[in-house]
């Protein structure tokens, strides 16, 4: 048996040996999904946003009512991100490593805090893996903080919250 992330139910679906289990899809959440349209410009911004290596993100489910934040840190002018997940109560400290964001999620080093199996990497790789169709999801929501994910400073334009980047910083990273 293994635990759904999407819907929080044990069932026995798919690969029985594959802890990322989606049962609502009824296979593996590492199973690709392709819309047809190709990425929404939307959901894609939210790995633009984790990428510019300044900004957090909350993953929320609202139907179990499983959330996960993540902080997003960069260095070699942003050639490598870093994640961190909120552990504790000080939403300004409070984080503890848990790997590099690749395309396809984290990556754990030698130096993660977070295993493979904690609910919180399998919730961030899910979402990851499906943002090109994260509206065939409406329980699964992602939330960025309101300031731009490149500079941290505050975002004011619509354009700028729906992408989570300002003006300026968007031009920059083009």
């Amino acid at each position: 048996m293994n635990k759904c992330w999407t819907c929080d139910n044990s069932k026995t679906v798919g690969n029985p040996n594959d802890p990322e289990i989606d049962c609502k899809l009824g296979r593996s959440i590492f199973d690709s999904d392709t819309c047809d349209e190709g990425k929404n410009p939307v959901t894609f911004d939210i790995l633009r946003y984790m990428k510019a290596g300044r900004g957090k993100v909350t993953i929320s489910n609202e139907e179990t009512g499983n959330r996960y934040t993540f902080k997003f840190s960069n260095i070699e002018n942003g050639k490598m991100t870093f994640v961190k997940l909120l552990t504790g109560a000080n939403n300004e400290s409070d984080y503890t490593y848990v790997g590099v964001l690749t395309d396809n999620g984290i990556k754990l080093t030698s130096a993660s805090k977070v295993t493979a199996e904690a609910p919180s990497y399998r919730a961030f790789n899910w979402v990851i893996r499906h943002l090109s169709t994260l509206d065939k999801y409406p329980q699964v929501k992602v939330y960025h903080e309101g300031v731009c994910g490149r500079c941290g400073r505050t975002l004011t334009t619509p354009e700028s919250i729906k992408s989570g980047i300002g003006p300026e910083c968007g031009k920059r990273m083009s």
